[in-house]
């Protein structure tokens, strides 16, 4: 997840990150509003309005419009549903190991140290907030950021970089995509449109169009059977071409699914509360 947010104001630090190159928008003390987010390998790229960028890591926050975590805070079990939300947040992002069920240590959250805590009363940590408070300002923050995410903005320089690697046709099409905005530095491309540039790219190409709008995650089919040559399920519990196999040895053998690691899974619930397995391309 970013560390800022679309609105958030941000100023560029006067040093830097030592060792590692700035983006083309970096100057120190340079104060702007985030308009744009862009991922990138090396780090999310902050862009203001019609400007170039800057590295996550060269940028400190000056002001949020959105509601942020206290430093040292803790949750206590009033919504099961979402308290096995927040211990798995908390396991995740502070590399714990608990399950949240301790009778006497209720309060868990980061203390006055910034560490993963647990606490009976609650004494370790500033200040104590509801289970809601917390979903609210982690989980409904990070929906409207992918909200307002759906569509691309990029510069003027990125449509060339793009035109300059394009077979004929495209380059024609990408000289019509400047109608948009024929005075302006930006221009706006729909997921759609995005989707249909990388379904059209070349090896060579697809690099370039991931530095401008980020690794495209693609839905699978699975109704086929296989999946770029790959095998659902491999009964020989050989995991070399397929999706998964079962466990062949170790604690887990016999007892679980081993997941190939060339794609992306999530364990959801459906409208019906079933529980869904799925895979998406990385």
């Amino acid at each position: 997840m970013s560390k800022f947010k679309i609105g958030d104001t941000v100023r560029c630090v006067v040093n830097g990150t030592a060792f590692k190159p700035k983006a083309n928008g970096y100057k120190p003390d340079k104060e702007f509003v985030v308009d744009f987010i862009r991922r990138h390998i090396d780090g999310d790229i902050y862009f203001p309005k019609d400007e170039h960028g800057v590295f996550e890591r060269d940028l400190i926050l000056v002001k949020s419009l959105h509601k942020t975590l206290p430093k040292s805070f803790a949750c206590k079990n009033t919504n099961q549903e979402l308290w096995d939300k927040y211990i798995g947040w908390l396991n995740e992002n502070f590399h714990a190991k608990y399950d949240g069920k301790s009778k006497t240590f209720t309060y868990y959250g980061i203390d006055k140290y910034g560490v993963c805590d647990y606490d009976a009363n609650g004494n370790y940590f500033d200040k104590i907030i509801s289970l809601e408070e917390w979903d609210e300002i982690v989980n409904g923050t990070q929906i409207k950021t992918e909200e307002v995410m759906k569509k691309y903005t990029i510069t003027r320089i990125q449509l060339k970089e793009i035109h300059d690697i394009s077979c004929v046709s495209w380059k024609s099409k990408i000289q019509t995509y400047t109608l948009r905005n024929p005075f302006g530095n930006t221009f706006e491309f729909t997921q759609e449109e995005v989707d249909t540039m990388f379904k059209a790219a070349t090896l060579d190409q697809t690099p370039v169009l991931e530095g401008i709008f980020g690794k495209q995650t693609r839905e699978i089919d699975l109704s086929k059977g296989t999946v770029d040559g790959n095998v659902l399920f491999d009964t020989t519990r050989n995991l070399t071409n397929a999706l998964m196999c079962v466990r062949a040895g170790g604690k887990y053998e016999n007892k679980a699914f081993i997941l190939s690691d060339v794609y992306n899974w999530e364990l959801v619930k459906d409208v019906n509360n079933n529980l869904c397995l799925v895979p998406t391309r990385k």
